[in-house]
């Protein structure tokens, strides 16, 4: 299919030379006919011929008039006009290659940004047929009492609901998968990347078994069927030693016995965007998370499903199916809420929650990435004006000749065109072998990553458009104006020089250069406000004490804990570290610190209506929480290890909400959670702590809630040890504890200074990449401001010449072309101004209070351009302040 345009032009080229064939013989024809005539009444064969010539008229003008009806002309002529334009730019390689640089730049940029979100979001899966595969989400609406549990995305189903929808359509084959990290024991301990998944899919996906065999129904029928295992071919080569004979052997995965019965064909490596190192059946999940079985809860959505429709079946038919089995199967555990179920081309990352997460940094950079094409547009275009009024004369002759001004505006546009395809085509292989570059850098712990950066149609579609549409934005303009030639003058040597005149295109070169100005103005302001909010938030109060403090977590699901021995597991560490004169206070907690959060909704009991539903930061937390994070506690009393064990219905609040709630007298208050799994009950206020602020964007000022921690959460746990003096001792005293209490346990330790820096790095890396883009921005329309006033300088040469030689000063000049430069600077700025508020408004999340209208950083940037503007200026206009009068005037 795809060879099939390009087949089809050879065969239409043929047919033009068949046709130009075919008229000449037709046309001798006529001729002969003619000569024929005049012979027979009496002419001699040369005048014959002479005067069957003159019936028949000019051969060249009727091939050329039959061509134009045919169209066969416009072939031949594009490709006249494309190798003319060649011709030109070998004349001139110095302009050639700087617009063919400035729109690389532009289109290289936008290309990767392009080619980067397509591959994570609408790139197909590589597997068989994806082109047929759709995902299937559901939303739900209503039901705001009703708890229900989302892991992976919220649009993702339960595993009854999934099965429920597998076992009752007609339309399509549905699979589905989830995703889960399993402890390898042995000699060679190892953490597994699972993929969960349904009898059907990777038959479904298109996977063949190298080894053994895949999974049959009734190993994944219900809950706990089988603890069977598929590998993949990398894992079998690398954990596995590529053992021929590892089919039918036992391995011990979160401390269960799986046999495995099967290892994949290399190629493949399954639909989800991190490749597995096994496959196990999803009705296996509960040993993933013991004591909190996911596949058991109707009201747990963690299933991806994925559809293929069966023949003939168009995708408004399986939606309309889907949506009433949705319905169903909400239905059928008890629920009342709404189901409206989404269909899309199934690709890595598209869920529909996916750009709500990534949408405020897509944006910047999108909008960043566009800003510095249409600077690179300007700055093209800009060129081409310049270039345009150097070639006045040679416009002015060839009509003079006779060309239409329509042959001229063609032949300048196929200019533009082939600048803006040459520009593409550099700008692709930049993208491309940038992206490459990129992937060799991603971390280790995500080196299983199926990104593809490779180019496929869709991607040099994307490069095309974007190249034509880059050519004619910055083409069109300079070739109409280039037109408006006036023949007198231009056709005189005068021509060749300018006097100042033109003040139609000066304006237009004015209004390009403030363009560009304004939109280095957005990006300068907008990284300057990102820059700003990132010191603000290194340097932000978070409530706790910032140093000193080590987080431990533990793979106690995956060792099959159980929420009671995990609860007594912290206890004997607890216990363990609170005996070292270096550790004043240990405690645990379900939340990590500036790395993940819980939501919930407050309401005070018995009070006004203003006062419910507010949104608050969730924590369930030990007895001596508030002395490790170093919180302080302003009124009442913290928990008791009493109060923990027995998950008594007290709670703690911040000083910000208990303002809010209670005009700060909370103590003995009552107030009522909801919107978080399990908590939906009344607390007994008995205590206000400090307030506390997330790293988190758009968490900072939050209020937070804390509640003792229930059995089951010890399973998720993190322990915060206080320590003083040494950190190594304080990690060698924990490891010794883990060791004595189970050394099949895995800990992984952050110090709260590492959190930090892993909370920053979306906005260090969002303040890096928009400062790159910034300064980029900059240095272009610094370097297209610069050529400007430089080629604005050699226009002026005579005038300036004519003026020095009648007593004007250097000075003098200096002035008048700096006279210019106000007029596009002061639009420039003001416009970008405007633009730059009303971005900053829309990545307010990423500025940490920092405001959109931030005095200094607006300053600074103003004052950056205005100091850019005129140092670009300088250098030409003191050129022109160095002129000889006698050389130019003798030149003349």
């Amino acid at each position: 299919m795809r060879g099939h345009w390009f087949r089809g032009l050879l065969a239409r080229l043929r047919a033009l030379r068949r046709d130009h064939e075919d008229l000449q013989t037709e046309l001798q024809f006529h001729l002969e006919h003619l000569t024929a005539q005049f012979e027979s009444r009496g002419l001699s064969r040369e005048e014959a011929a002479r005067r069957a010539r003159i019936e028949l008229g000019g051969a060249a003008q009727i091939r050329e008039s039959c061509r134009d009806q045919s169209g066969a002309n416009h072939i031949s002529d594009l490709l006249r006009d494309a190798f003319f334009a060649i011709r030109v730019f070998q004349r001139e390689p110095g302009f050639a290659l700087a617009a063919v640089f400035m729109l690389a730049l532009g289109i290289g940029l936008n290309m990767a940004l392009f080619t980067a979100l397509y591959s994570i979001i609408f790139r197909p899966l590589p597997v068989k047929d994806s082109g047929s595969l759709r995902n299937i989400y559901m939303e739900l609406r209503g039901g705001a009492n009703e708890s229900r549990s989302s892991y992976g995305s919220q649009y993702f189903e339960s595993f009854a609901e999934f099965r429920y929808m597998q076992i009752h359509t007609k339309t399509a084959e549905l699979a589905g998968t989830a995703e889960a990290d399993l402890s390898l024991r042995g000699p060679s301990p190892a953490t597994l990347h699972a993929q969960l998944v349904s009898a059907n899919l990777l038959n479904m996906m298109g996977g063949a078994p190298a080894l053994g065999r895949f999974f049959v129904p009734e190993e994944t029928a219900h809950p706990g069927a089988a603890p069977v295992a598929v590998l993949s071919y990398a894992a079998w080569r690398r954990d596995f030693n590529g053992d021929p004979g590892i089919v039918g052997r036992a391995i011990t995965m979160n401390r269960v016995a799986f046999t495995v019965i099967g290892v994949a064909n290399s190629e493949f490596r399954g639909p989800l965007i991190v490749a597995p190192d096994l496959w196990i059946p999803l009705s296996m999940e509960a040993i993933t998370r013991p004591g909190e079985s996911l596949v058991d809860n109707p009201n747990a959505a963690f299933v991806q499903i994925f559809a293929r429709p069966r023949g003939g079946i168009n995708d408004h038919s399986m939606l309309a199916e889907m949506s009433v089995l949705g319905q169903q199967a909400v239905t059928a555990h008890g629920s009342s809420r709404k189901v409206g179920m989404k269909l899309a081309q199934a690709a890595f990352l598209n869920y529909p929650d996916v750009m709500g997460f990534i949408g405020p940094g897509l944006l910047v950079i999108t909008l960043a990435g566009g800003m510095i094409l249409l600077i690179a547009c300007a700055n093209v275009a800009n060129l081409l004006l310049a270039r345009g009024l150097s070639r006045r004369r040679e416009m002015a002759i060839r009509l003079a000749m006779g060309a239409g001004r329509f042959r001229l505006l063609r032949q300048m546009v196929t200019e533009s065109l082939l600048l803006g395809l040459a520009g593409g085509a550099a700008g692709l292989a930049l993208a491309w072998k940038g992206g490459a570059t990129a992937l060799k850098f991603v971390p280790a712990a995500a080196g299983q990553l199926q990104l593809d950066v490779t180019p496929d149609i869709r991607i040099l579609f994307f490069a095309l458009t974007l190249s034509i549409a880059a050519a004619l934005a910055c083409g069109l303009l300079p070739a109409f104006h280039s037109l408006r030639v006036d023949l007198t003058p231009s056709l005189k040597s005068e021509g060749l020089l300018d006097t100042g005149g033109g003040g139609h295109k000066h304006r237009l070169q004015g209004m390009l250069v403030g363009i560009q100005i304004a939109v280095s103005v957005i990006l300068l302001v907008n990284a300057g406000l990102i820059l700003r909010g990132f010191n603000r938030a290194e340097q932000l109060d978070t409530g706790r004490q910032m140093h000193g403090l080590l987080i431990a977590s533990f793979d106690l699901r995956q060792q099959q804990y159980t929420p009671e021995s995990a609860q007594r597991f912290h206890e004997r560490l607890s216990e363990a570290l609170s005996k070292l004169r270096d550790v004043p206070a240990v405690s645990v907690s379900l939340v990590e610190p500036e790395l993940s959060w819980n939501g919930a909704m407050v309401s005070a009991v018995g009070a006004a209506s203003p006062r419910q539903n507010i949104r608050i930061s969730f924590d369930e937390v030990g007895p001596d929480y508030f002395r490790a994070a170093g919180i302080p506690l302003r009124q009442g009393r913290s928990f008791t290890a009493t109060e923990v064990k027995s998950n008594a219905k007290v709670g703690l609040i911040d000083e910000q909400l208990a303002q809010t709630l209670f005009d700060g007298d909370a103590i003995g208050k009552w107030v009522a959670l909801t919107g978080y799994p399990g908590a939906s009950e009344k607390f007994e206020v008995i205590g206000v702590v400090g307030r506390t602020r997330s790293l988190l964007p758009g968490r900072t000022s939050m209020p937070s809630y804390y509640v003792p921690m229930q059995g089951l959460r010890f399973l998720e746990a993190k322990l915060w040890i206080r320590y003083q003096g040494s950190l190594a001792g304080v990690i060698k005293a924990l490891k010794a504890a883990v060791n004595e209490n189970d050394p099949g346990v895995s800990a992984t330790l952050h110090t709260i200074e590492e959190n930090v820096n892993t909370a920053l790095t979306p906005i260090f890396i969002a303040s890096w990449a928009a400062s790159v883009l910034a300064i980029l921005a900059l240095a272009v329309a610094a370097i297209g401001l610069y050529g400007i006033v430089s080629f604005a300088v050699n226009r002026r040469l005579r005038e300036m010449g004519i003026r020095m030689a009648l007593g004007a000063r250097g000075i003098d000049l200096m002035r008048s072309i700096f006279a210019r430069l106000p007029a596009s600077l002061g639009l420039g700025l003001a416009a970008g101004m405007m633009g730059a508020i009303g971005l900053g408004a829309l990545i307010r999340a990423l500025l940490y209070d920092v405001s959109p209208v931030d005095p200094a950083t607006l300053l600074s940037v103003a004052g950056l351009l205005l100091a850019v503007g005129i140092l670009a200026s300088w250098f030409p206009a003191r050129r022109a302040a160095r002129v000889d009068p006698a050389t130019v005037l003798r030149n003349d």
